[in-house]
């Protein structure tokens, strides 16, 4: 595949060092006797402690990116350059995320204290009248567990989008109530994605984004995704 799908022009210099340790289309390094025992250890290092290196790039990018987004990490993807550090980055959070002018998805691991996001406790995204995402295709947003599946639930309900027929509050504006136990207020429960008892994330999904939007939601001085809020209700009723 290597062969039939060439590099982009960008990735020579990289390429060509690779190949001094014969890694490339048709290369094997086990088979070549002049690099050394240490050269070799260093590439199974790589393998093997390549995944927990990532986890820590991923949360020095996070963090500071995720105070910057009202607690949500937005990216840009689709397009890296030679940027193989935030390819590596989202390819470990949604393999084959598209172009940000097609997609764009605020994701978010915790609250907006960096909280770890937890079915333990219950939260509200409070969307303001007026302040739905602002695109010409759809809106959505996604319970997943902390390794990328859906979350079973009674309701079988694993996203609310803007096809979904949410309660309004009386100034037009949306609570989305994220929380494990199923609320008794029947208001609420007609709002309710439904959380795992532990861990989670939930991702939103923004396509066709007007084109005037765009660069706001890159950059964090656009319109946000609602914070995730603990515990209490935009308008201050606790959650049922």
């Amino acid at each position: 595949e290597l062969k039939r799908f060439g590099p982009e022009r960008g990735d020579g210099p990289l390429l060509a060092q690779l190949r001094t340790i014969d890694v490339g289309p048709g290369l094997d390094p086990a088979k070549d006797p002049h690099l050394s025992a240490a050269t070799l250890q260093g590439m199974r290092d790589a393998v093997t402690q390549g995944p927990a290196n990532l986890q820590k790039e991923l949360t020095q990018f996070y963090v500071p990116n995720s105070l910057a987004h009202n607690g949500y990490l937005v990216a840009q993807t689709g397009n890296y350059g030679t940027n193989y550090q935030l390819r590596a980055i989202v390819d470990k959070l949604g393999l084959g995320a598209l172009r940000n002018d097609i997609a764009t998805y605020p994701l978010a691991q915790t609250d907006r204290t960096l909280q770890t996001l937890s079915g333990a406790k219950t939260y509200v995204l409070h969307i303001p009248a007026g302040q739905l995402p602002p695109v010409n295709g759809f809106w959505s947003v996604t319970m997943y567990d902390p390794s990328g599946f859906f979350v079973p639930n009674p309701l079988h309900r694993y996203v609310i989008n803007d096809r979904s027929k949410l309660h309004r509050n009386p100034d037009g504006s949306i609570d989305i109530y994220i929380q494990h136990a199923e609320p008794a207020n029947p208001q609420q429960r007609k709002n309710w994605l439904p959380a795992p008892a532990t861990a989670f994330r939930l991702i939103w999904r923004l396509y066709g984004l007007k084109p005037r939007a765009l660069p706001g939601i890159l950059d964090g001085k656009g319109w946000t995704p609602p914070a995730i809020q603990p515990c209490v209700a935009a308008h201050g009723q606790p959650l049922g």
